[in-house]
């Protein structure tokens, strides 16, 4: 899925900052294991990978979130059930750092 908004006066950091308690507050059982600040094609960006739990099913998540023009942020979000993750990792990273922001 893909979501865009105007960060404002909020920093990346501070954005992510307000999605990762979002996320925390809407999912009962979620677990983000791994998360990095980095440049997708000289935009800003941040990785979360999150693992969680929804109506019995283990779900395993990549999440960018990559600044584009006019201060505005894209989040885009790779989904796959947690026993499909290591046929699903790489794809999902090569086609988040592949992003062009415009």
């Amino acid at each position: 899925s893909i979501n865009s908004t105007s960060l404002g006066e909020t920093s990346l950091e501070n954005y992510v900052e307000s999605m990762k308690t979002s996320l925390i507050q809407s999912i009962s059982i979620i677990n983000i294991v791994k998360e990095e600040t980095i440049t997708i094609n000289g935009s800003d960006a941040y990785l979360l990978e999150i693992k969680s739990i929804q109506q019995d099913l283990k779900f395993h998540t990549l999440l960018a979130f990559i600044v584009g023009k006019n201060n505005t942020v894209c989040a885009f979000s790779f989904n796959t059930i947690e026993e499909s993750w290591p046929v699903y990792e790489n794809i999902f990273h090569q086609i988040a750092e592949s992003i062009k922001m415009k």
